[in-house]
């Protein structure tokens, strides 16, 4: 089995998911206390807070409700603030068994807030100890460079909080039709990213840094593109929001890097070309945009109106890790060092 099977798999995953939604028993014990709880606190790391960062946006904006989400760090470093027994904690972890997510796991049941693990392991340390475990429905995937474990865990997250909104009635058949229609679109997009990335990949053999620079809520989306080239290449790599490029950071680029885009309305489109006419012709790096307006890219998203289109965009770039990867001769199997946990653990034990 090779990576890309498990971004192949995500629209199986996901039709299974949206069969099984309505009966999903885990979200049952949670009736009688909808109405007591006024806001979410997700708290994971790495690709496991991208996938709840990237749908912060979706769940303020159209379900008014207060969700933050954490790195475990920022968490310890002052709780009190974050602790309220209105609140419910959602710790995601897609092995389950993180250890600093687990510190912050402890800290919240010793205050006595209701715990929830989102994790594919329902045996797993922070399974068994939070309150409450929700299938994460990524299947055990075999590779620690998640690709599928994101994508689910963001659609699992989004419809769990779409139903301690309260809104379940209101919105859920548009959500369940908007994941529907991503989903069909991702099924496209694995073959079109493969197809782009094999015709450009002899242009990135010399690539030094990639930069991924994401306008407004697709910043948090650009963290995860920037974290997969990162770990799978593996290179060095920096996400920034849009307008943020322009400042400082621009200061440091040079011609030996890679600057990906990601814009998705047609006012982002257009600076997003501005900025890149400029790192081409003054700068001398490559710019690629990665948008859904049809006029402004060089990697066409879909322009249909989906609360999901975050998948779309997160595929051309998982695709693009795994490919680039392989042409480097990489294992993906194998992290680089493996001797890193003779020195420090970044999974509980016990």
């Amino acid at each position: 089995m090779e990576l890309i099977d498990c971004i192949i798999q995500v629209p199986p995953k996901i039709d299974k998911f949206i069969h099984d939604w309505p009966g999903l028993s885990c979200i049952e014990p949670f009736s009688a206390k909808l109405p007591y709880y006024t806001g979410i606190i997700a708290i994971g790391s790495g690709t496991s807070y991208n996938s709840v960062k990237v749908i912060e946006p979706l769940i303020r904006s159209r379900l008014g409700l207060k969700f933050e989400t954490l790195k475990p760090a920022d968490f310890l470093l002052s709780p009190d603030y974050y602790l309220n027994k209105e609140y419910l904690f959602l710790f995601v972890s897609q092995g389950g068994g993180s250890k600093l997510v687990y510190e912050c796991l402890k800290v919240v049941n010793e205050f006595g807030c209701d715990t929830v693990a989102l994790s594919e392991d329902g045996k797993s340390v922070i399974a068994r100890e939070s309150g409450y475990w929700i299938d994460m429905r990524s299947d055990f995937e075999p590779f620690l460079f998640r690709t599928a474990g994101y994508d689910m865990s963001a659609a699992v997250a989004a419809f769990f909080a779409l139903w301690v909104s309260g809104k379940k009635a209101e919105l859920e058949g548009q959500w369940l039709a908007d994941l529907q229609a991503s989903r069909r679109r991702i099924a496209d997009l694995v073959g079109d990213s493969q197809t782009w990335f094999n015709i450009h990949k002899a242009k990135f053999v010399d690539t030094q840094a990639y930069f991924f620079i994401g306008a407004r809520e697709l910043k948090s989306l650009a963290d995860e593109a920037s974290i997969k080239f990162m770990e799978m290449l593996p290179v060095m790599s920096q996400s920034l929001e849009l307008e943020e490029s322009i400042h400082g950071p621009q200061n440091a680029f040079t011609r030996d890097m890679v600057f990906f885009f990601l814009v998705n309305t047609a006012g982002d489109a257009i600076k997003a070309r501005k900025i890149s006419e400029f790192i081409k012709h003054e700068v001398g790096g490559q710019a690629y945009i990665i948008s859904n307006q049809s006029d402004i890219n060089d990697f066409y998203i879909s322009e249909a109106k989906s609360v999901f289109s975050f998948l779309e965009y997160v595929t051309f770039f998982q695709v693009g890790a795994y490919i680039l990867a392989k042409q480097k001769g990489r294992d993906l199997a194998k992290v680089v060092y493996p001797n890193l946990t003779n020195y420090i653990q970044k999974k509980f034990e016990g």
